[in-house]
């Protein structure tokens, strides 16, 4: 009956306290159970048994490790592919290279940006009174959340390390402040959930994505080499829940395209680009699933990719250039250019007139004519009555 009971309450547990519990590592410090639960297919699911081997005829051909290694599988180098060929653009339209470069432009450092703007372990001491869009950024522990913004802002504001749980407080950034101006867009570094993390801070976490009104997009980072795991499953349920608006990005895509990141500098090949595609679909067709299971929104129509370490051509990092133009589209900054992504250039009302003014003559002259008549008229106007004829009496007879 104990035993009963208690399966009863498990089953009713409230989602946000299920958020929390994997916010936490204490938790699952104290249960005798692994840190991440399997999947519940693994519990249902049996394993299919072995195929039996067809024997081989001795005639067919066999293929030796000496013919492997003389038709090796084609690369191509990254500067030849597309910028945007890892990633997966179903329902929405991919950016073209007058867009990537536009973002690129917004993105570049200067004295004013980026910037720290501020740290807060609390929801209630966040600055109530800012206006500008916020995107925050959002995973598992060591999931190299603070790597990619590191990249994205080109500089070190975020401090990175192999131990997870270093980022404690959320972490906001500034892009594209002027001199004496508010910055367009505020970046946040979030702190992990899973190993490392702590309850009070999902606590925290959730309360800023429910009620933040200057929050435009989550970008939810998920691990390309390990997978879906079941506390991302647990977010993106919470997400579609209450109608968040999120993302998915797989960072360090550098794993699932080789085993090594050196092998990158020769290119990459189909196996590489075929295991990218597949990833995709697969975290498409999950989080469609988990939105359909709680009647709530799927993710954005695109999934991208990034990797911080590996560059695509000199000064371009992997997947960055697309995801910053992913960050404008979520503020609201990508409607400065037209249908085909040139920059619209607005013209200054007040500098037309000038140039009509310098071209013809006529106007400067008549311009300075009423100077003029207007200068005497206020002489005339000063020296009338008795102290115009003194004016007139010249110094030597005086």
């Amino acid at each position: 009956m104990v035993i009963q009971l208690y399966t009863l309450r498990s089953s009713i547990r409230p989602l946000q306290a299920q958020v929390h519990r994997y916010f936490s590592s204490a938790v699952t410090a104290r249960n005798s159970s692994p840190a991440e639960p399997p999947l519940e297919e693994d519990f249902f699911c049996p394993a299919e048994p072995p195929k039996p081997q067809e024997p081989q005829h001795p005639t067919s051909p066999q293929t030796l490790p000496s013919d492997l290694a003389a038709h090796p599988t084609p690369k191509k180098l990254l500067s030849d592919l597309p910028a945007t060929v890892l990633n997966d653009y179903y329902e929405t339209e991919c950016p073209n290279d007058a867009q990537l470069a536009y973002a690129d432009k917004f993105f570049a450092p200067s004295r004013h940006s980026p910037v720290k703007l501020w740290s807060a372990s609390k929801f209630r001491t966040t600055p109530m009174s800012a206006h500008e869009p916020e995107v925050c950024f959002l995973g598992r522990s060591n999931v190299g959340k603070s790597s990619l913004l590191n990249a994205l802002m080109t500089g070190e504001l975020c401090y990175t390390s192999k131990k997870p749980g270093r980022t404690r407080e959320m972490n906001a950034f500034g892009i594209g402040g002027t001199k004496g101006g508010e910055s367009k867009i505020v970046l946040l570094d979030m702190p992990g959930y899973g190993y490392g993390g702590r309850y009070d801070w999902g606590k925290e976490i959730m309360k800023y994505l429910q009620k933040r009104k200057q929050l435009r997009r989550i970008f939810l980072l998920i691990d390309g080499f390990h997978g879906m795991k079941p506390m991302d499953r647990v977010i993106i349920r919470w997400l579609s829940e209450y109608g968040l608006p999120y993302q998915i990005v797989v960072p360090k895509i550098d794993k699932v395209l080789v085993k090594q990141r050196n092998q990158l500098r020769s290119g990459v090949s189909e196996p590489g680009l075929a295991a990218c595609r597949d990833l995709h679909r697969e975290f498409r067709e999950a989080a469609a699933e988990i939105a359909q299971e709680w009647n709530g929104p799927p993710p954005l129509g695109e999934t991208l990719t990034a990797c911080a370490h590996v560059e695509r051509t000199p000064g371009h990092y992997i997947g960055i250039s697309a995801l910053r133009w992913a960050i404008l589209k979520a503020a609201g900054y990508d409607a400065n250019l037209d249908a085909e992504g040139n920059v619209i250039k607005q013209e200054k009302v007040v500098a037309a007139p000038m140039r009509v003014q310098k071209e013809g003559g006529e106007g400067e002259e008549e311009k300075k004519n009423t100077k003029k008549k207007a200068g005497k008229v206020s002489i005339t106007k000063v020296t009338t009555g008795p102290s115009k004829r003194a004016s007139q009496v010249s110094p030597k007879r005086r």
